[in-house]
């Protein structure tokens, strides 16, 4: 069985995200969707949102596995005991490229086996989380940018001001 990881903070789940998810379901059994804390960024959305957005995005997809990075404990031990072969990146142009070619060399040290696979973003679909964040705060029309089930969580989060 080949399994993967897509790992990111996905604050908030864009459909870029879920376009890099779906191709992963193409090439892979199984898809670890890891939702981490990036001590370098301030969420706008709880980790609970967070989780909440991305299993109503496939929670009938029982290939899909969406879990907290808090809940693996030791990372590389994860991925031995998920039989996890290839470590998913999304790239939208030659910045993230670079960033994430610096974090592979880092990589394939902790976590010899597995592979870093690089997918590309789809046309229409490369805003970042950042950008999404940004129209939240404003006030702006963001919804064109999130997946359905994304959306519905984030709206009702933002109303509930549970973020």
């Amino acid at each position: 069985m080949k399994n993967c990881v897509f790992a990111g903070s996905f604050d908030p789940f864009t459909c870029g995200h879920k376009a890099i998810a779906e191709k992963c379901l193409k090439l892979f059994d199984r898809l670890f969707l890891v939702v981490g804390e990036n001590p370098e960024k301030t969420p706008l959305f709880s980790l609970k949102t967070r989780l909440s957005a991305i299993l109503a995005e496939f929670e009938d997809n029982e290939r899909v596995k969406v879990i907290a990075y808090r809940d693996t404990e030791n990372y590389a031990e994860f991925l031995k005991k998920n039989e996890v072969c290839a470590y998913v990146r999304g790239i939208r142009d030659e910045k993230d490229f670079a960033y994430e070619q610096r974090a592979e060399i880092i990589n394939r040290d902790k976590y010899p086996g597995v592979v870093t696979v690089y997918i590309s973003a789809e046309r229409g679909c490369n805003i970042s989380s950042t950008e999404v964040r940004r129209l939240i705060r404003e006030g702006g029309n963001y919804s064109g940018y999130l997946p359905a089930g994304t959306a519905k969580v984030i709206a009702a989060a933002l109303e509930n001001k549970d973020k």
